[in-house]
């Protein structure tokens, strides 16, 4: 299963749980602790720029923990980032022979 596949079959349980909600007599019952809970769950599922960047990255290297590669580029773009990035990263062959940088392939994100 795709990370695609699996964030539409999240969202889908997120909207059975708000029409469940939206269809709930609240005269008796303060709805706020639900309603929290919902957009904890929800918070935690939605992408954020982080696993974009993360995801982005995946299409030039070839690493398994692209996380673990993406903090390592930073810290060491940090240090300096004219370092040639196959030091740092296992970039796929057809980028691997343009001799980008740390802060190149940073910026390509």
């Amino acid at each position: 299963m795709t990370k695609l596949q699996d964030l539409a079959i999240q969202l889908k349980k997120f909207q059975d749980m708000l029409d469940t909600n939206a269809n709930v007599d609240w005269t008796e019952h303060d709805p706020a602790d639900e309603f929290k809970e919902l957009s904890k769950r929800l918070g935690a599922i939605i992408p954020t720029d982080g696993d974009n960047t993360i995801a982005q990255l995946g299409n030039y290297i070839s690493d398994t923990d692209v996380a673990k590669a993406y903090r390592n580029l930073v810290a060491q773009s940090e240090i300096d980032g004219d370092v040639q990035a196959d030091e740092i990263v296992l970039i796929w062959k057809p980028f691997a022979m343009e001799g980008w940088t740390v802060d190149d392939l940073l910026d390509r994100l």
